[in-house]
Order: C-alpha cells, then structure tokens, then sequence
C-alpha cells in the first residue's frame, strides 16, 4: 500500500516512476524461515522488519538487500530511504558506463598509437629505401620473408609460445627497420660501384 502511494506520488509530480519501479521489497514467506528476495542485478532493496525480528535483519542484508527499516513503517523515512537508494542506482550506472566509455576510449588511443607507430616506422623505412634502391626492395623481401618464417615456426613446440600472432605482426613491422643503419652510410661507400 505505502510502496503504491509512493509510485502514485511520484507519477504524480513528475518523479521517477520508473526508478521507483524498479525497488524491490522483501517479504517473509509464510511456510519457510527463509526470505524470499526479487532481485535484479543491482536493483535496491530496502528490507522491512518487525521490530522484535533483529536477526532477519542479518538474514535480508546478507541474502542481498541494500537497507533495511522497522515496521511500523514512517512513510516520509521510507521516501527518503528510497530516494537514497534510487540516487545510488544512478551513481552506479554512471560510473559503470563511464568505465565503459573509459575502455572505449583508451582502446581507440591504443589503436591511435600503433597506427602513429606504423607510420613512423614505415616513414623510417622509406627513408632507407631512398638510399638505395636495392635496399627497398631488400626490405620489402625481407619482411614478407620474416612473416612466413615466423608464422611456419609458431606451430613447432618449441616456438609456439613464444610465437603468437601479436609477436608475428610486431616482427612483420618492425622487420623494415633491420637495414635502417644503411642511412648512416656515407654515399661514396654505400653506392659505390661493385660492393
């Protein structure tokens, strides 16, 4: 009765019906010494006890309710109480989905930052391939080849741990940079003519 009240009230004056809607009540079963919970994942629950019933309030706390309150029941700390817990549901589900946005986020700056890595390391790469042509191809082969060899040893026991697909794709990328020192050579040495 008091629980329709409040949800005629709070339809009412504009509340959240539907928050209300969501709190759920505890209730004695009347065969069983056992209570009885209609619970969500995390949808509150205020547990309601008579007052010479103090162990129930251990049993209904520990089979999940957030709260609890005495019978008789004052209406105006029963609002309150509610709106207590409604407030924390809401805390909770920002939180959650901000933690959710917050994985979002990071796995798109991870993904940023691996792109901007590749980036470089290409740049790095094409910068040698300038110096010699020879080279450029040389890389290219090379890291083709890298990535066959590396992939054929990942199924050998030996390797297979050691070897897994991530592994695989840093090797493939960063194979280029194993002629990057060619940049450093002087040209009189590097194209000189029959090396």
């Amino acid at each position: 009765m008091l629980f329709r009240s409040l949800h005629q009230n709070a339809r009412r004056t504009g509340g959240a019906a539907g928050d209300l809607a969501d709190c759920s009540c505890l209730f004695r079963c009347a065969t069983a010494d056992h209570w009885l919970v209609r619970v969500a994942q995390g949808v509150p629950v205020i547990l309601l006890v008579d007052q010479d019933e103090r162990q129930d309030e251990s049993l209904g706390l520990a089979a999940g309710a957030q709260d609890y309150m005495t019978k008789p029941v004052n209406p105006g700390l029963l609002k309150a109480r509610v709106a207590t817990q409604l407030a924390l549901r809401r805390g909770r589900d920002f939180l959650s989905n901000q933690a959710a946005f917050l994985e979002a986020e990071v796995k798109r700056r991870v993904e940023q930052a691996e792109a901007a890595q590749d980036a470089t390391v290409l740049a790095i790469s094409m910068l040698a391939e300038t110096r010699d042509m020879d080279t450029g191809n040389h890389i290219r082969r090379t890291q083709r080849y890298v990535k066959v060899l590396a992939t054929h040893l990942s199924g050998h026991p030996r390797f297979s741990e050691a070897l897994s697909p991530q592994i695989i794709d840093q090797l493939f990328k960063s194979a280029p940079l194993h002629d990057i020192g060619n940049v450093g050579i002087p040209d009189r040495i590097l194209l000189k003519p029959g090396r």
